[in-house]
């Protein structure tokens, strides 16, 4: 064979790729997203904002009261805080931590 001389073309199978599109390929994740995640909270959500019932899952009509009487208890707002503060104190910990780790590891190595 020449140097001019194309070498002979050798298909590769594909695996359905070209025919049906890589987007399609997300269908699956996408179903199993909104079935075990959006659907769930959407309920949740909706449960929230209904009066309670005895009878059926779901009261009639809608309303706020349930959040007002939430945000409206002390012990909330403290348990709230105090969340919010370990978040905090966890974070900077962390960080206080880790940087140093990540500036030595690269230096002395893994062993």
């Amino acid at each position: 064979m020449s140097a001019t001389e194309a070498a002979p073309r050798v298909d590769t199978p594909t695996i359905g790729v070209g025919r049906i599109g890589p987007v399609w390929m997300l269908v699956p994740a996408l179903v199993l997203l909104i079935g075990f995640f959006v659907l769930p909270y959407l309920s949740i959500i909706t449960m929230s904002l209904r009066e309670a019932s005895t009878r059926a899952v779901y009261g009639e009509g809608f309303t706020l009261a349930h959040y007002a009487t939430a945000l409206g208890d002390p012990f909330i707002w403290r348990i709230l805080g105090r969340t919010l503060l370990m978040g905090a104190i966890v974070t900077v910990v962390t960080l206080l931590l880790g940087y140093p780790v990540a500036i030595i590891l690269p230096i002395r190595g893994r062993a």
